[in-house]
């Protein structure tokens, strides 16, 4: 509050020489930092940052005795949004049950404390800097992981005990009694011990499925070395989907997607500036992009080379940069297209896969309950919880999840308003950082402003076009993850933006 009470919004710097304003600008940068850093590996660590965050922007708040809050273009359809899902939650089939997936919706205030705390576009731009270096953290894994596989593939099988437990050629185990197997010597030892009668189960990949079975133990005989006892021989396993430190290969693919777009900025803002950060950055990004294609996960590689190109374009590169965007954007879809042909058994583009027969099985059942539900829907996660109430995913035997969109899961959800409040939103986000990338090209160009600024705008302008995109066939915006990553980067862009206003309006006094 002002001293006539007023509400100010916008970002307020501290007394530098109070050491209490001092500590809480150090500490409230040094969460804003360990967010970054901690969001390519751990959920954990980042949710606890964003908790330190907040609890320091309120006290920075109560320090400066105001409301600091900085507007962006997207406070109003986000208000709507998060208004409408809180009542979608209390007209819930499941309001219980639905209240939950209000901590999801929470997240959106990522967004403003980025926005509302980043003071100087250098801090914009060693936030972004931060985020992409951090994602080595688990690139090295990645690799290395591929290099040595994952678990043991069966090469050949003869008259082997392991069929008793489903395994067939061409499966890979990964645990025998929930201890990892990695040759054939660790296959063999895990069936030492034990009564013949215990039985113990074997955790195998066949195909897109992730199988657990358990048999008798006895089934394997005693003595023996590993291929006369098993009748099988094996390799390292390669034909599987990189993850890194997350649950799922879809998830890493979407902070992936988020990171090598912000890359790609760097890449194209400094192929003129700067060619050293052009090389380095290059370096990495073919490395992140490596480990994108690793994940298997069609949209978000595909959503990549379309916000690769959209930001050539934007940033309006020569036609020498431009066609080296086009290479690079077909040599990641066919690197991508090479690993899903040999690692999943789905097709590219055909809707006969596994995969692709999923999504449209879900979102046939979803039209008609959003046809019952227009105006609140279900209640958030409703589905899921009531799947068998509703008869959804095919009577059961498909498992109990979400309806592989975005926008079909917020519809079905939080009813046809929340949809377009979320549309809303997306369409104002992507013009007015659009927008701002192009003010921020044309300072760059005329008064030899920071490109390194540019580039962070850029590069969040490009993951977020890519996130909005492969969310039409992913629920994204549900996986906490990407998620967060995705809010931070909004936040930093709209920051600059606010940085910029500011800039404009002294100069404008001048």
């Amino acid at each position: 509050m002002t001293a006539n009470g007023g509400v100010v919004a916008g970002a307020v710097t501290l007394d530098p020489d109070r050491p209490i304003d001092r500590a809480i600008e150090r500490c409230l940068f040094g969460a804003l930092l360990l967010f970054i850093l901690a969001a390519p590996h751990s959920i954990a660590v980042t949710q606890g940052a964003f908790a330190l965050g907040l609890a320091l922007w309120v006290a920075r708040m109560i320090a400066a005795r105001r409301l600091t809050i900085v507007r962006t273009p997207v406070d109003w359809p986000l208000a709507v949004f998060v208004i409408w899902t809180g009542i979608s939650v209390a007209t819930s089939l499941d309001p219980a049950w639905s209240l939950g997936r209000m901590r999801g919706v929470m997240l959106v205030l990522i967004l403003w404390l980025f926005a509302s705390n980043v003071q100087s576009r250098r801090t914009a731009w060693l936030l972004a800097l931060a985020l992409v270096l951090s994602v080595a953290g688990n690139l090295w894994w990645t690799y290395l992981e591929r290099i040595q596989g994952r678990g043991v593939k069966i090469a050949t099988m003869g008259a082997s005990p392991l069929k008793k437990w489903g395994v067939l050629p061409g499966d890979t185990i990964l645990e025998v009694g929930g201890k990892p197997v990695d040759d054939l010597e660790s296959l063999n030892a895990a069936f030492e011990g034990g009564r013949g009668r215990e039985p113990i189960t074997v955790r195998f990949t066949h195909g897109e499925s992730d199988t657990t079975t358990s048999y008798r133990r006895g089934r394997v005989r005693r003595e023996g070395d590993g291929v006369e006892r098993l009748a099988v021989t094996v390799e390292p396993g390669r034909d599987f989907r990189a993850r890194a430190y997350f649950s799922h290969s879809a998830t890493y693919a979407e902070t992936l997607q988020i990171i090598a777009s912000m890359l790609a900025a760097w890449v194209v803002c400094s192929a003129i500036r700067d060619r050293k950060w052009a090389f380095w950055m290059g370096l990495l990004l073919v490395a992140t992009a490596g480990a994108l294609v690793q994940t298997q996960t069609r949209a978000p590689i595909v959503a990549f080379g379309i916000a690769l190109l959209s930001m050539v374009f934007l940033r309006g590169g020569s036609r020498k940069i431009l066609l080296g965007a086009g290479i690079a954007t077909l040599a990641v879809l066919f690197a991508g297209g090479w690993f899903i042909l040999r690692g999943r058994e789905v097709q590219i583009l055909s809707p006969a896969d596994q995969s692709t027969q999923w999504r449209l099985t879900v979102w046939s059942e979803a039209l008609p309950i959003l046809a019952a539900h227009p105006l609140f829907g279900i209640g958030p996660d409703a589905a899921k919880h009531r799947a068998g109430e509703l008869q959804l995913f095919e009577g059961g035997k498909l498992p109990p999840g979400h309806f592989h969109s975005t926008p079909l899961q917020i519809a079905v959800d939080r009813g046809i308003p929340a949809l377009l409040a979320w549309l809303t939103f997306v369409g104002v986000l992507v013009a007015s950082l659009g927008r701002l990338v192009r003010r921020l090209t044309v300072r760059e160009n005329e008064e030899g402003s920071d490109w390194r600024v540019t580039a962070t705008v850029l590069g969040a302008w490009g993951g977020l076009l890519g996130f909005f995109i492969s969310s039409l066939v992913h629920f994204n915006w549900g996986d906490s993850e990407p998620m967060q990553m995705a809010w931070a980067v909004a936040g930093i862009a709209f920051a600059v933006g606010h940085l910029e206003k500011k800039r404009e309006a002294e100069d404008a006094l001048r």
